[in-house]
């Protein structure tokens, strides 16, 4: 009898160990499939945003490779009082930006914050002590001294810190803007939706800078594109239209930003607009200049009334940029752009989403 009781104590220690095992086994298992960026992004989630991700069901959803060293990886969340999913974005394992979308219920947090205003200035703070870098100092200067999320702009050495309402969307961003010139590849940005959390992205870092020296004013930009469209023509078929007339109604528009080169650097450019007298063959009424402010090399691409760039060949342009060059430089413009387009576009689909609800 005794030896039969001893068995049953046992049978019952054995069978309470396995229960309390067997969750932590399965929640190793999954988190063993994750590799290090799933663990940088429980660890984000948990450390910056602050969520109680002990009192969540975590699973992966999925891992997908972008090319260019990026992935992103999906987290779902699920607790007795809310459901999320987390998007989080890398690039050379370096998290740059996280989603958090498909909310049900209210978000639990290891330490609440009062409003929207205190938890931006938490997440903050919580991000400087994860990364421990220096660049996030001025940034957090910035944001202590807001005492309410309110339309405005202002600029303190080369961090321009903006926040912009839009119903019920805030935006807190931080720009490095060198010699301010606009910078959509380095900034820090927080966005929320009525209160909650929607996303958190830091490119500060992601891209470096190959000089942000402006030697060609907007004048000077202006006059250079003026120049390369008179030697500039484009095709339509088998028709070569050239010499065009630049409207006097409307004045030339110029635009100066960060953009990335060949070399993967960033470099300012002018962005700069011709408006037409009249409507070209191919539906033209715009000549779009591409002129860097470094160098001075320009590229002239036709574009259609409908926004959209007309195919053809054009002529070297009067500093000597062939058409190579423009090709190589739209292209590099575009495969620049992508990062900071799927980030806002995800963000904007997120947001719809949300007010369809």
């Amino acid at each position: 009898m005794k030896n039969e009781n001893s068995y049953e104590k046992n049978w019952v220690v054995v069978l309470a160990t396995f229960m309390v095992i067997m969750p932590m086994m399965q929640l190793s298992k999954a988190y063993s499939t994750e590799g290090a960026n799933g663990e940088k992004a429980l660890e984000f989630l948990t450390n910056v945003i602050g969520l109680d991700t002990a009192s969540y069901n975590v699973t992966l959803a999925s891992k997908t490779p972008l090319g260019d060293s990026q992935e992103i990886i999906k987290y779902r969340l699920e607790s007795a009082v809310s459901t999320l999913e987390a998007l989080c974005y890398f690039k050379n394992n370096i998290l740059y930006n996280c989603f958090l979308h498909e909310y049900e219920g209210s978000l639990v947090f290891a330490q609440p914050s009062t409003d929207t205003l205190d938890y931006a200035k938490d997440t903050l703070a919580r991000y400087q002590s994860y990364l421990n870098a220096s660049y996030l100092q001025p940034i957090s200067i910035l944001l202590d001294t807001v005492t309410k999320i309110q339309p405005m702009t202002t600029t303190s050495g080369d961090v321009k810190f903006t926040i912009t309402i839009d119903g019920g969307s805030k935006t807190m961003e931080w720009m490095r803007a060198v010699n301010g010139v606009y910078n959509d590849y380095n900034r820090i940005c927080m966005r929320f939706y009525k209160g909650s959390l929607e996303q958190f992205s830091d490119t500060w870092n992601l891209y470096q800078s190959g000089g942000a020296e402006v030697k060609v004013t907007r004048e000077e930009a202006i006059k250079i594109a003026m120049d390369a469209m008179r030697n500039y023509s484009y095709n339509v078929g088998d028709i070569v239209v050239s010499n065009f007339t630049v409207v006097d109604s409307t004045p030339p528009s110029a635009e100066l930003s960060m953009q990335l080169r060949e070399d993967g650097l960033l470099y300012p450019l002018w962005d700069v607009y011709l408006y037409l007298d009249k409507m070209y063959p191919g539906m033209v009424t715009t000549l779009r200049a591409i002129l860097w402010a470094d160098t001075g090399e320009v590229s002239i691409q036709a574009i259609s009334g409908g926004g959209s760039p007309v195919d053809g060949n054009p002529s070297p342009s009067t500093s000597g940029t062939s058409g190579g060059m423009q090709s190589t430089a739209i292209i590099t413009l575009v495969a620049a752009v992508v990062i900071s387009v799927s980030a806002v576009s995800a963000g904007l689909i997120i947001t719809k989403k949300r007010r369809n609800k």
